[in-house]
């Protein structure tokens, strides 16, 4: 197991004090829930929250990707030429298959 030695004024832990005891190991990584019904209810809390605003995200990246190469046509044809694969061929799709998964039933908890 990967202790981490810490040295920190407000809580008074040094390298010594975190060898002795292994109550830090499960306390290191945030806070737990004591149950885990009232863990699940946040974790679908948190989805339903923040899901909204990553599908707005990546809405707005997609049209950002598609509304930039008509953009770069007028400004440099050179640019353009170069652009137009990596935008359309790879960014574009990404972007749809990220957007799609995020409607997926499953990405509920």
């Amino acid at each position: 197991m990967l202790r981490l030695m810490i040295s920190s004024p407000l809580t008074n832990i040094t390298a010594d004090t975190y060898a002795k005891t292994d109550e830090l190991v499960s306390k290191w990584y945030g806070l737990r829930f004591s149950l885990s019904s009232t863990e699940q209810q946040f974790l679908k809390w948190r989805t339903d929250t923040n899901l909204p605003y990553l599908r707005l995200g990546m809405f707005m990246f997609l049209l950002t990707w598609l509304i930039c190469p008509v953009l770069v046509y007028f400004w440099d044809l050179l640019q353009f030429q170069r652009m137009l694969p990596l935008s359309l061929g790879v960014l574009v799709p990404l972007n749809v298959l990220g957007l799609a998964a995020s409607f997926h039933p499953r990405v509920k908890p």
